[in-house]
């Protein structure tokens, strides 16, 4: 049983179980329940137990239960009932209607003068308030109403896309720039991914590492390359590993998730059903723990064509099922290689940036979760084994260490 992400939330394992994804993932913006706090782990526990003995249900399927309403229905839920269950009645009666009007119009016409005109003007009030017509008029009304019900919905969700779209390119751009890391250009480096969530019962109140990742330019014969190293262009190569650090949770690793992370040069914005372009996916070094892609980098060659330049999205939720679906881009990697005669020069660069934004974090809004450590160059702190994020109020917390005393302050002259 799946939704439009095709996991199943009853029964199968748990790295593949949808519900169980959904209440043990580290990504708010995926957890549930939606915008509360995260389950107890006793609740958390139960759900397991749960799943793992196949999902059993107590009622019978298909059988009937007994429900308390949860509200009547509003004027405009009445009408658009009406409308759905009884369209072809209410159309047909709006019809005999309009045919009786008019044969009262006709038939006061016929008559004489006076009584046409008071027949005429009674046929015109019967006309407003007779049955039919008032059964019409509320049919119009329906009508109008659902329309413009329909109007205000579609604003709507104009609306909240266009705000999404807004917050997006007010963060990143769009289509989105990665913000480059404060360190010197290099073509090998070491990046940091953090948790978002901030809570007491987290280990070092939820500041911990959750990935390593590893960035590294290689050469034709897939090694690491250096400044100063003669390179062929056709033979370049951006390598990036991921790392599950210690102890956080496989949840957030499954094989359904790892297997949905692709590399492209290309930005999908919106909901697709297929990839369009060059497109590298994850390759399993160590189950559960560690994979890489490397993508070859065609780039873009400038007019001096001593310069190699682009920029690879790394996207999550690839499905090959023909289904629609929705890339989430999450790190850009930017190359920007500088050649003279075929060698490398000391300002190529080729750097990992984040594009994965949560209302968790500090940007565009101030005072919450800093951007630094949620992914940065400097280390992020670990989980000491064998805690887990959430196993215990009591969990050890990172301190600053102390400060050395400070030196007395000078007396007066000659003390």
């Amino acid at each position: 049983m799946g939704g439009d992400s095709g996991g199943a939330i009853l029964g199968g394992p748990l790295e593949e179980n949808e519900l169980w994804l959904r209440v043990t993932t580290e990504l708010e913006d995926n957890r549930m329940p939606r915008s509360e706090p995260r389950l107890p782990d006793h609740e958390i526990d139960l759900l397991r137990r749960w799943i793992e003995q196949g999902s059993p249900w107590t009622v019978e399927p298909g059988a009937a239960r007994d429900v308390e309403p949860v509200g009547g229905l509003g004027i405009a839920d009445l009408l658009r009932a009406v409308l759905e269950e009884r369209a072809p009645v209410l159309l047909g009666v709006l019809l005999l209607a309009l045919l009786s009007v008019r044969a009262r119009r006709t038939r006061a016409s016929q008559a004489s003068p006076e009584a046409g005109r008071w027949r005429g003007t009674i046929g015109r009030c019967l006309s407003l308030f007779g049955v039919s017509e008032a059964v019409a008029v509320i049919l119009l009304l329906s009508i109008a109403s659902l329309f413009e019900e329909n109007a205000l919905l579609t604003r709507r969700v104009a609306q909240v896309k266009g705000n999404a779209a807004l917050e997006h390119r007010h963060v990143f751009g769009s289509p989105p720039e990665p913000f480059r890391p404060d360190k010197e250009p290099e073509l090998e480096s070491v990046y940091f991914r953090g948790n978002c969530e901030r809570r007491p019962d987290l280990f070092n109140g939820g500041n911990y590492r959750t990935a390593t990742l590893h960035l590294r330019l290689l050469g034709k014969d897939e090694q690491p390359l250096r400044v100063g190293d003669r390179v062929e262009e056709a033979g370049l190569v951006a390598e990036i590993e991921i790392v599950r650090a210690p102890n956080t949770q496989q949840g957030m690793y499954s094989d359904r998730l790892m297997g949905g992370v692709f590399l492209t040069e290309t930005h999908y914005p919106d909901r697709v059903t297929r990839l369009v372009g060059k497109t590298v996916v994850l390759e399993t070094l160590d189950p559960g723990n560690r994979w890489r892609a490397r993508y070859p980098l065609d780039g873009r060659r400038s007019r001096d064509k001593d310069r190699l330049q682009g920029l690879i999205y790394l996207h999550v939720n690839l499905r090959n099922d023909g289904k629609p679906f929705f890339p989430v881009v999450h790190y850009g990697i930017r190359y920007d290689l500088h050649l003279r005669d075929g060698i490398l020069r000391e300002d190529s660069d080729l750097w990992l940036g984040n594009l994965y934004w949560t209302p968790r974090l500090e940007v565009p809004r101030p005072h919450a979760v800093p951007m630094r450590e949620w992914f940065d160059v400097e280390e992020i702190p670990l989980i000491p084994d064998p805690e887990i994020p959430g196993a215990a109020p009591s969990l050890p917390r990172v301190e600053p260490p102390p400060s050395p005393p400070e030196p007395p302050l000078p007396g007066p002259s000659g003390a």
